[in-house]
This record gives C-alpha cells, structure tokens and sequence, in this order.
C-alpha cells in the first residue's frame, strides 16, 4: 500500500532558490527593454511628425482632429493624441518610449498579477513581472525596422504601440472584476470602464482594432461553451462590454470621410474571397520570417512561462493546495491557439483589402503582440494543467532541473538587450545630426535665409527623409515647420563596428575641429605608379565658418615628398562649416604614387585639412601613443611581394608587424643574410620573402631562418 505524499516543513535547496531566480528573472528580462528605452533617447522628429505639428500649429488641437479625420482616417484618438504631441518641444519626443515602455510594463504586470498566476504573495508579484517583461522583450525583437519605427519614432508608436495600453488596461479591467462578485454596481462601473477602454483601443489603428474585435468575438464564443456556469455570465458581460465598445470604434472608423479619401488613392478593393487568400498568404509570410529569423523567440516563449508555472506552483501544503489556482480545462489549451491564430490573421486583413499588399513593417508591432501574447498565455496554462495531474512528489523531483534551466534562460534577455544596444552608434549620430540640422535652420530663418541646402538627419528606422527634391512631401512638412526652403543630401556613413575592427586607433587632433580617431591604409605595399587607399575615420569636434580640404602627403623617412594629393573631405557638399560635431563618420582617400618613386620600405603617410581660402594647414598633433609621424609606414616595392590588399583586423596586423619585425631583426645579425636586400612581407602569420638577386644558398638560409620565428605558420620563396 502506497503512503500518502508528506511534505517536509524545511524547504529544499530548489524551493529557497524560487524567490532569488524570480528576482533575476526579473532583472534578466528587465534589460532589453532599459536598452529600447535608452536609444529611444536619441529619438527626434521624424517625416509625419513634422506634418501633424504644422496642422495643429496652425489649426490648434481641434482643427487639426478635425482636418485629419475628414481627410485622411477615422482614427480620432491617435490624431488626438498625435495633436498634443505636435504642441510640445520637438526635444521632447525621445523621452516617449521611456514612458511608453514603463508604463505599459506597469499595466502588463498587472494585468497579469489580477490574473492569479500564484497565490503566495511574491509568487505572484514576480512571476507577473517576468511574464510580462519577458512578453514585451520577445515581442519587441521584431523585424530590424519594426520597433524604431512602431516605438521610438512618435507617429508610429501612437498609431501601434498607444493602443496596447488600453487593451492591457482593458485586460486587467476583465480579470479585477471578477473578484466583485458580491458588488454588483461596482461591477457594473467596471465593465462600462471595460467599454471605454476597448473603444479606445481600437480608435488608434484599424489593423489593432482588427485583430481587437476578432480576439474578443471568439473569445465570448469561447467563455459561452466552457466557462463554468457561476461564473460564465460575469465573465461575458465584460466581454460583450469590449466588442461594443470595439464595434463602436469601428463605427466611427467607417462613416470617417477621410476614410473614402484615403482609400481612393489605392486600387478597387479585392473581392471577399482574394482577400481572405491574402490574408492567408501574409500571415503564413510573417510565421515563416518570424520562424527564420527568431527561432529562439518562439520556442522560449512557449517554454518559460509553462516552467514558471512548474516553479511556483502551490503544492507545499494542504491549505495551499485548496487555494490553488483551478487548472484550466483542457479546451482552453486547444481554443487559446485557435483564438491566436484567428486573431494574427486578422492583422494582415485591413491591408489586404485596402491596399492589396502586406503591411508595413511597423504595423507588425501588433502581429507581434498577438503571437507572442497567445504564446505565453498557452504556456503557462499548459504549465499549470500539467503541474496540477503530477503527483506532488515528482513535482519537487523536478523543481532542482527547472531552477537550473530558468538560470540558463538568462542568456536569452542578455542576447537580446546586446543586439538592442549594439543601435546606440546609429542612434547617437542620428541625434547628433537632427540637432545639427535644426540649430542650422532656425539659424537660418533668423538670418533671413530663404532656403538652405544642409546635410539630412538619416534614420535607421527606414522613413523617408529630407532629400534635394523641393516638392517631396517630407521637404514640404519641413519647410513649413522652420519656415525655410529645405533640401538636404545624406551625410557620410557612420563607421560600425565591423569598420573599427580593421582600423587602427591613432588619436590625432587635427587642428581643434576635428580628430582622426581610426585609420586603415588598404595596400600592404605600392608599387610606383600604382595607388595607395586609406580609409579614416573622423570625428568633428566643431564647425568653421570656411571650408576646409584634406591633404594627402606621402614622405620617405627623411621627410621629403614622394607624393602630394588634396580632395574634398567627404562626396558632396559636406564639409566643414555644415559637419555634425560629435557624429564620426568614415571617409576613404586615394593617392597616387609617380612612377619615378624609389622603392623604400618606411614612406610616412600624413594626412590632414587646410582652409582653402588661406591654403594653410592646420596643425596635426599625434595624441596618447599615436604615431608621431605619421597615420601609417607604407612600403613602396618594385617586387608585388605579399598580398595586394589588407583586410585583416586590426589585432592581426599588430601580430603579423611583431613577426615581420622578429623576421627582420634575425636578417640583419646573420652574415649571410644580412647584407642582402630581402623584403620580407607577413599576412595572417605567413611569412613571404623577395628579393630579385639572390643565390640558393642564400634563400635556403633566408627560409630557414624565418621558419624558426615564433607565430610563423608557413613561409612563401618569392625570391630569385
């Protein structure tokens, strides 16, 4: 006979790791959203934001709701919303996605926490907290564009991301009341609070309201066949009271006549029929993207939840065990998919049938919210129903592997906050380049300038940006923002980290205004005639009232010129009275070397600026431990001996010097080797030796000896 399952009174090792684990999960999952909420600092004014601001600076907050609502949408609250913003310091925008993000993290976790998810006390705190951090960093990690566009860049987040407030307030709204029983008119306040935010909801996009109305409709459907009967008719209510509320925003969407006006600049709309195979076609599209590119996303979002619900589970006692969370139903494990993909389906059904296409990538936000919303939901009751059917006793075998498993699981957060902060470079120049561009034009209009040709803020969120055409759509919103004739030309490229890691460090301030912070001279060696390319990286420390030009010199070690070149510092207008203080940006050089030059295996090459109106240089100072002389030592060689160009890191090239040099200094102090003029070249540690008069005794002593230098992996006879 089997002996009842008796818990000890002393917790286990595993059961005093719950709360510590709960706590790092929650820190864990915490970063990638502070790394969302760091670059969306560096956020400005993007393309529409400047239209929306001209409207309601010229109309107020009313006339502007007004003009769009009867010219372009139905979605009066996000135009409301957009209005105010509009009122507001352009400055001020980078700090939407930090209350954005903070307060819908708030919201999440609470709405889960009215859920029940535990019933001891910090349990259910924790555990509401990482489901819903974990949620929104999973969700987040979209298509590159997706979160710059539907998060840091203000138009976009209130079209996409303002609307998820409301339906997690909504959310949390449903699971509060259904702790009323006993108060009705408390109840009945609720659910008209129920309504209101649903209505709100889905007054801010159609593709939200979409998928809205779809996942509340098959959700009543779903609560009329299982729910219990004690509790199926307070459970209805709320639901009926947010698929009115829904309808209605829908209503108002419809009977919008800027809703016939921007329909009628896209084709006749599809047949009921194309439009539902479309539908089927782009969410099939989105699964396989998401499925490719995120794989892990998926597979941990369908694992965690149902470990932390392993985890905390309250099966310590017998009054814990009464207490405990009823477990689902097993068609709910079953209707929770279905509800899903129902509802992701209806997010690609507004573009569909309005502009036969897939969606833009920002409105992916709310496709995203769907998948990865359903997933956790799926998982966490599976990990419930699933807890509550093992003996108590396999239940605490198991809990030593699950603690270890969710301590692997921080890897997952920690990746994602990387990849999020690894934008920063980007972000920051972007910045850097808005404020440059604004002082520039507000400059402008108080000098009396009519129009202005300066470099465009560029954006990693993909948008359309100022350009040299005056009659593009964002020059225009821009010109009436400033009130000055705008064009623009993109700035120099802003160096990643790819880039640096073939560069060299050299530190050389350049006369004040600029300093040469990287360098990488492409050619391991020149032949006469030939070309030498580098490639620099510049960092702008202030602007000059006159232009200025790059000077290339190539000196021997004596100091006298082989070879002299000037250019422009960067293609196009940019220059020095219109660069970005504080944005580096790269530029590549070339110069080439007259045929009569001498071979010498130590040319100095010295790079610099000069005012082209006095054609005097500035002055070039090597800082900390930069070559004095100049950014690099370039061999000119009449041999070929070694490779043509250099793409190895940086950390390579140091290595491959120290052998050369080794190689160099063991020539020297041999008796048959020295005297003789042999170039010896080293790439990725092989060891390559030139020389056009040499015996075979000699080159048989010259490989020997370079074989016996540490590093070397092989040695190439190019001698004769």
């Amino acid at each position: 006979m089997d002996m009842p399952f008796q818990t000890s009174t002393r917790p286990g090792f595993a059961e005093k790791l719950r709360i510590p684990l709960l706590v790092v999960l929650a820190g864990a999952f915490l970063i990638p959203l502070v790394a969302h909420i760091h670059i969306g600092l560096f956020n400005r004014y993007l393309a529409d934001d400047y239209c929306v601001a001209n409207e309601v600076r010229s109309k107020g907050v009313r006339g502007a709701v007004s003009f769009w609502y009867l010219n372009w949408h139905g979605s009066i609250l996000f135009d409301l919303f957009a209005s105010l913003g509009g009122l507001l310091p352009p400055r001020l925008v980078r700090f939407w996605p930090a209350f954005a993000l903070t307060t819908l993290t708030g919201l999440l976790s609470w709405a889960v926490w009215q859920s029940r998810p535990a019933w001891r006390r910090w349990d259910r705190i924790l555990v509401s907290v990482v489901l819903a951090e974990m949620t929104l960093a999973v969700l987040l990690d979209g298509p590159p564009e997706m979160t710059p566009q539907a998060v840091y860049w203000l138009d976009g987040a209130l079209r996409y991301l303002a609307p998820q407030l409301f339906l997690v307030a909504y959310i949390g709204v449903v699971f509060h009341a259904q702790g009323l029983a006993r108060a009705r008119r408390r109840q009945w306040a609720w659910c008209g609070v129920a309504g209101v935010l649903a209505m709100s909801a889905g007054l801010f996009s159609e593709t939200h309201m979409a998928a809205q109305i779809t996942g509340l409709v098959l959700a009543s459907l779903a609560c009329a066949c299982f729910v219990p009967a004690a509790r199926r008719m307070t459970v209805i209510v709320f639901l009926i009271a947010g698929v009115g509320g829904s309808m209605l925003a829908l209503l108002v969407t419809v009977v919008a006549p800027g809703t016939m006006v921007r329909q009628g600049l896209f084709p006749d709309p599809p047949g009921m029929l194309d439009t539902g195979l479309w539908t089927l076609g782009y969410t099939r599209d989105y699964l396989v993207e998401v499925a490719g590119r995120t794989p892990w996303n998926l597979v941990l979002t369908t694992v965690v939840p149902a470990l932390l619900a392993w985890l905390v589970g309250d099966l310590g006692n017998a009054r814990d065990r009464e207490q405990s969370t009823r477990p689902p139903g097993q068609p709910w494990l079953l209707v929770i998919p279905f509800i899903t993909v129902v509802a992701l389906a209806a997010t690609f059904a507004p573009t569909a049938w309005a502009a036969s296409s897939f969606p833009p990538v920002r409105s992916l936000l709310v496709s995203q919210v769907v998948l990865f919303g359903g997933l956790a939901t799926w998982s966490y009751l599976l990990g419930q129903s699933t807890r509550a059917h093992m003996r108590p006793q396999h239940v605490y075998r198991l809990r030593p592997p699950l603690v270890v498993a969710l301590l692997l699981v921080t890897i997952w957060p920690l990746g994602i906050g990387w990849r999020t902060f690894a934008l920063r470079a980007e972000a920051n120049a972007y910045a850097r380049t808005w404020e440059s561009f604004d002082q520039q034009l507000r400059e402008a209009r108080t000098q009396g300038i009519n129009a202005v040709r300066v470099p465009a803020p560029e954006n990693f969120a993909g948008l359309e940006v100022v350009g040299p055409d005056t009659a593009h759509w964002v020059n225009g919103c821009v010109s009436a923002f400033y009130g000055v004739s705008v064009t623009g030309y993109p700035p120099p490229p802003v160096p990643n980290a790819v880039d640096l890691q073939v560069m060299d460090a050299v530190g050389v301030d350049v006369g004040g205004i600029a300093i040469i912070t990287d360098s990488w001279v492409r050619q391991t060696y020149a032949e006469p005639g030939g070309t030498l390319s580098v490639t620099v990286r510049w960092l702008p420390r202030m602007r000059t009232e006159v232009p200025h030009r790059v000077f290339i010199d190539l000196n021997d070690s004596t100091g006298r010129s082989i070879a002299q070149h000037t250019t422009a510092i960067a293609e196009g207008a940019y220059n020095t009275t219109v660069w970005t203080p504080g944005r580096p940006f790269l530029a590549t050089y070339t110069i080439g070397i007259p045929k009569q030059a001498e071979p010498t295996g130590n040319a100095r090459l010295i790079l610099g600026l000069y005012d082209e109106s006095t054609l005097q240089r500035l002055p070039w100072e090597a800082r900390g431990g930069a070559r004095a002389h100049g950014l690099a030592d370039v061999r000119i060689s009449t041999s070929g001996c070694g490779p043509s160009t250099d793409n190895r890191v940086a950390a390579s090239r140091r290595m491959d010097a120290n052998i050369e040099n080794a190689v160099t200094r063991r020539f020297v102090d041999d008796a048959l080797v020295g005297p003789l003029q042999i170039e010896a070249r080293v790439y990725e540690s092989v060891v390559s030796l030139c020389d056009d008069d040499t015996s075979g005794d000699e080159r048989e002593r010259a490989v020997e000896m370079a074989r016996q230098v540490d590093g070397v992996v092989d040695v190439v006879d190019l001698m004769r």
